[in-house]
């Protein structure tokens, strides 16, 4: 599995557990809903500069996100 591949994995699985709207994330992201949606389902490449912004939002390490830790 690519890094890109468990990123999107783990950041769904965190919008799942946490209830948050895709809307509500993309807003919080600057970015468009739809844009989202391509980088959650592997049709574009979750940008590297919004990894730590997700971090941030849900609470956890940039680690987290790649799968390298289960410490959030």
């Amino acid at each position: 599995m690519s890094y890109e591949e468990i990123v999107a994995r783990n950041i769904r699985l965190l919008i799942e557990q946490n209830n948050v709207e895709q809307k509500e994330l993309s807003a919080a992201l600057g970015i468009t809903p739809q844009s989202l949606s391509n980088y959650l389902s592997g049709t574009r490449k979750f940008p590297i500069g919004l990894i730590p912004v997700v971090a941030d939002y849900f609470g956890v390490t940039i680690d987290h996100l790649y799968g390298r830790s289960d410490e959030r």
